[in-house]
């Protein structure tokens, strides 16, 4: 029998894995907003363009998606901070997904103490923190690339990324901030990213949180832009006429 787990790792594109998170939120109540899926953004653009050897990438985007499903919405303890991804875990295995890939689920952060880091893990993490960094909350706005990036290097002081880096030069460049760093010139092709508060993944902050339809339909039409997605028939957003029978919510 088919499991919630092998649903969404046996669907390849990624925004269609974004919509079968959706109808699991509909169904169980996971926590899944437009955070969630700009942070998978980004980890997809860092590995579309990115070199990398050996690393699932299905594993990274899947993992994504899911590694906060049991965080709650607005503001939280350091209890709550410390203790979501070992709950968010849990829940993921009951799904069916495998113990290694929840491990790998929980090094988004630190607070697990899961070791030995696997590459996954390591990118997982800095996509959620530059994530985190760049969109609005309610007590600041996003913060621009440099401070963003300054800031991720400060937390992960002392902690070995391996791909931290790499990582600082794929946004530097894609934000066109070369030329501001004197490295080379300005390249058309490199616009935006995170972008503006009018370009690039930043606009998702015009977005509500819950409003997952816009935000999808957005980011499709971005990958489209960048080069993230073969061209080809608008998809049906949030509107797939008949849901997986192991995602209804009268199942």
């Amino acid at each position: 029998m088919e499991t919630v787990a092998d649903l969404i790792l046996n669907q390849e594109d990624v925004i269609r894995k974004m919509e079968l998170v959706y109808y699991l939120q509909k169904k169980t109540g996971i926590f899944f907003d437009k955070s969630v899926i700009l942070k998978t953004e980004i980890a997809k653009a860092f590995l579309s363009s990115s070199n990398l050897k050996d690393i699932d990438r299905n594993l990274v985007l899947t993992a994504s998606l899911l590694y906060a499903c049991r965080k709650s919405k607005g503001a939280q303890t350091m209890q709550k901070i410390q203790s979501y991804a070992k709950e968010s875990a849990m829940f993921l295995q009951e799904l069916g997904f495998s113990e290694s890939f929840c491990n790998t689920c929980q090094m988004h952060n630190r607070y697990g103490n899961i070791s030995p880091r696997n590459k996954e893990g390591d990118i997982l993490e800095l996509a959620e923190q530059l994530g985190g960094m760049v969109l609005d909350r309610s007590d600041r706005q996003g913060y621009q690339i440099p401070k963003a990036l300054t800031l991720l290097r400060k937390n992960l002081q002392g902690k070995r990324n391996q791909y931290l880096e790499i990582f600082e030069d794929f946004v530097w460049e894609t934000e066109c901030l070369y030329e501001k760093r004197g490295d080379r010139a300005l390249n058309e092709k490199d616009i935006g990213l995170i972008g503006s508060a009018e370009t690039g993944l930043r606009v998702l902050n015009k977005f509500d949180d819950d409003d997952i339809r816009g935000s999808l339909i957005y980011v499709q039409d971005w990958e489209l832009r960048n080069g993230l997605m073969q061209k080809e028939e608008p998809k049906c957003i949030i509107g797939i006429d008949k849901v997986p029978g192991v995602l209804r919510k009268d199942k």
